[in-house]
């Protein structure tokens, strides 16, 4: 069974790629997930909040004069070593990761981790609009502003992490591919604060995804499949063999896993491909190019519809017995 892949332009063994959390810090972890079949490594995020704040405490004094050069953050230094470290290590390719909050901030973040030597950069726009006198074109255009300010200063592939909430994900995926984006990411996970009623504080609260999660990004990976040539990326829910062949046949490329490398080590990478290979042949399919999108609501003649028909249906199949 052939599991070659292409995102972003970047040619990967296997549709599988290790997503951006703490695992990439760990060289060794690292190697494992690639020897068990992971096809590319997504780093953690680079904040620009810590960079910022190591800055600052950097500084010999409030009274630093203008134009004294600022004081690198070791966060940043122990960000760029990793991503050689890990070039050096591995053969397949390292997207490195970052996350700002300020124009400049994007901009130099992405030039350094390009300069480092990443193979490609993703975007995670962590950003929730909670503000009710802010609007939503001003949220969108956010997400355009940073792409193209980070694109005219990089020559490496980007890639935008997306957030389920906008209004009408497929239009926001063509204004970010017009605006630089070689992939889209579908979708960030927003950890959601937890309440302690007890102490009367926000609490905070991981919760790792199952595939259930994998059934939102679904929709909206074969919503957008043919109505952009970006690459597309599912992340959020992949955790079987299963899980990874109903992504491609809407549309991805790759698939991103994190939560299960988390809970079972580099060894659920390896079940996830032993799993999408035996799925390939016991269903005949020999390359993943032939059944890519093949689910996908461009193969669709009214997608609207089919929506509305599959929604209907489920309420009205619906019996109590089916929680029992």
């Amino acid at each position: 069974m052939d599991l070659r892949t292409k995102y972003m332009g970047l040619e990967l063994g296997s549709p599988i790629v290790l997503a951006a959390c703490p695992l990439s810090d760990d060289v060794e972890m690292v190697s494992r997930c690639v020897d068990a079949g992971a096809g590319a490594v997504v780093m953690r995020s680079l904040f620009e909040e810590q960079i910022t704040k190591e800055q600052h405490l950097a500084r010999p004094s409030l009274g630093e004069a203008d134009g004294e050069a600022v004081p690198f953050s070791s966060s940043v230094n122990r960000y760029l070593e990793q991503i050689a470290r890990l070039k050096d290590a591995l053969d397949v390719p390292v997207i490195g990761s970052i996350n700002g909050t300020t124009m400049g901030g994007w901009v130099r973040q992405a030039e350094m981790v390009q300069r480092a030597g990443a193979d490609a950069i993703e975007l995670n726009v962590y950003y929730c609009a909670t503000d009710p006198d802010e609007d939503p074109r001003d949220v969108e255009q956010r997400y355009i502003d940073i792409v193209k300010a980070v694109c005219i200063r990089i020559t490496v592939p980007l890639a935008v992490k997306l957030s389920p909430f906008f209004s009408a994900p497929v239009h926001m995926a063509k204004r970010l591919e017009q605006a630089g984006a070689e992939g889209l990411v579908l979708f960030n996970r927003f950890y959601q604060p937890d309440i302690d009623p007890t102490a009367r504080k926000v609490s905070s609260k991981i919760s790792l995804s199952t595939s259930d999660a994998l059934l939102m990004r679904l929709r909206w990976i074969a919503a957008t499949y043919g109505k952009v040539k970006a690459s597309l990326a599912c992340t959020g829910g992949v955790h079987t063999g299963i899980d990874a062949a109903k992504a491609v046949l809407a549309g991805a490329n790759i698939v991103q896993m994190a939560s299960a490398v988390l809970q079972r080590g580099p060894s659920a990478i390896s079940d996830v491909r032993e799993g999408l290979k035996t799925w390939m042949r016991h269903n005949h399919v020999e390359n993943l190019d032939a059944i890519r999108g093949e689910m996908s609501l461009a193969r669709c003649k009214d997608p609207v519809g089919v929506f509305r028909a599959n929604y209907l249906k489920t309420l009205h199949d619906w019996h109590p017995t089916d929680t029992l």
